[in-house]
């Protein structure tokens, strides 16, 4: 258990209020000027002892201040701060999931905590510094009401991360196979957002669009709203891998799937999460028609996504009494889809991936069947009637979040619960 030490008591004087912060604040600002003790896990433990019983609210703002000044807080977490004073509450910028992997962020929230719990804040004070704070890191605000005003700003970054090839026994007794998969890839850290989603294509098709969160933007005459840091869901197999297609063009690649002989749907379209096909076939962009020689971004194979599943677990105990850390679940979810990276992340090759289990299943690349396809890059069924989703979703129950279990849903037919994440072959960097 940490305790927290006090400085040393002085002697008794008769002070001001002003002249005891004033000196309170002094006395943090020596201390702090160290960078290097403010780096240890002990800083936290000094920080509030030397601002000791001056106002509230004016504490709170002062630890606040110096937090941002070491970049302890950054204005993503102060905008969390204003969304949450918007909603009628002071919530700790500091995330449970930092506070449990980083000693620093640990101690930072329980101090934080100690102030929101014991103290008497004045919100429209703490609200005003939060606002401050933004305008001088150049934010942009939407006035949404005459009294509602939000931060828009940080963003989920399209981020990839390298997995390196390898191999591994695919799915569970009686259906099992083994699979080698020859090529390092990279996948997107999170699922694709909702922004992410909007900034490419216009249109969201999510369900989940109303919250604390929730940024309203415009293209032309329309109005699109979003959960800009939620997972982009509901929409079609085919219209994922649109925009799979858009965003390798967007980055100067070769997009990975060919749509020259394809026909679609009257009245259906990828924007808005309906597109599907009439007539034709989608046909690889590689030389030898292989989706894993393809340049562009593309969806995951089932190998591939199992491969990241297993991996993210391999150093587990317990998995099924772990999971619900790292994964939005019907246990905790309340029903609905969150932003991605609020859960703790899992690891593969030493690297964080966020939201692998739960929030949203994803959709795979490759066509379901009973019988698992192994060998070397396999890429399953060349036809069928349903497409593969992996990785549990915001209603599965526990049981169901296994690297092993499969779903499968039409690729015409969107879902509240299914998104969907990316991946890309590293052709310059085979494994040997």
């Amino acid at each position: 258990m940490m305790f927290f030490k006090r400085m040393h008591s002085m002697p008794k004087m008769i002070l001001s209020t002003a002249a005891k912060l004033h000196m309170l604040v002094a006395a943090a600002l020596l201390f702090l000027s160290n960078s290097t003790a403010f780096a240890s896990p002990k800083c936290g433990q000094y920080l509030i002892g030397s601002l000791a019983r001056s106002n509230d609210t004016e504490r709170l703002i002062t630890y606040l201040e110096e937090l941002a000044s070491r970049d302890a807080i950054n204005a993503q977490k102060v905008s969390h701060l204003v969304t949450a004073i918007q909603s009628g509450k002071i919530s700790n910028p500091i995330l449970d999931r930092e506070a449990l992997i980083n000693i620093i962020a640990f101690t930072h929230r329980n101090e934080l905590n100690r102030y929101i719990e014991d103290g008497n804040i004045d919100h429209k004070k703490v609200f005003d510094w939060a606002q401050r704070y933004l305008a001088n890191q150049n934010s942009v605000q939407l006035i949404r009401t005459d009294t509602r005003v939000e931060t828009k700003q940080y963003f989920q970054a399209l981020e990839f991360t390298p997995v390196k090839a390898g191999e591994f026994t695919m799915g569970k007794r009686p259906h099992v196979a083994k699979v080698v998969l020859e090529n390092n890839f990279e996948v997107m850290t999170t699922p694709v957002t909702q922004k992410q989603w909007v900034d490419l294509m216009g249109e969201n098709p999510s369900t989940f669009t109303e919250g604390s969160e929730a940024l309203i933007t415009t293209f032309g005459e329309k109005v699109v709203p979003m959960l800009p840091n939620h997972p982009v869901e509901t929409m079609t197999w085919w219209s994922a891998i649109y925009f799979a297609n858009e965003l390798s063009k967007k980055h100067g690649l070769k997009p990975a799937y060919n749509f020259d002989h394809l026909t679609w749907e009257e009245g259906t379209k990828a924007a808005n999460g309906t597109l599907n096909i009439k007539i034709g076939m989608v046909k690889i962009n590689s030389v030898d028609g292989n989706i894993y020689n393809a340049e562009g971004y593309r969806l995951p194979t089932e190998a591939e996504q199992e491969y990241l599943l297993q991996k993210s677990v391999e150093h587990m105990d317990y998995f099924n009494s772990n999971i619900s850390t790292h994964a939005w679940l019907k246990s905790n979810s309340e029903n609905q889809t969150h932003r991605v990276e609020e859960s703790i992340p899992l690891f593969v090759d030493g690297n964080p991936i966020s939201d692998l289990f739960g929030n949203v299943a994803e959709w795979s690349n490759d066509w379901f069947k009973e019988d698992l396809t192994g060998g070397i890059n396999p890429t399953g069924s060349a036809t069928g009637g349903a497409k593969i989703t992996r990785g549990s979703n915001w209603s599965s129950p526990v049981m169901y979040s296994h690297p092993t279990e499969r779903e499968q849903q039409a690729p015409h037919v969107p879902a509240s619960t299914i998104g969907f994440r990316l991946v890309r072959t590293i052709h310059s960097s085979k494994s040997k």
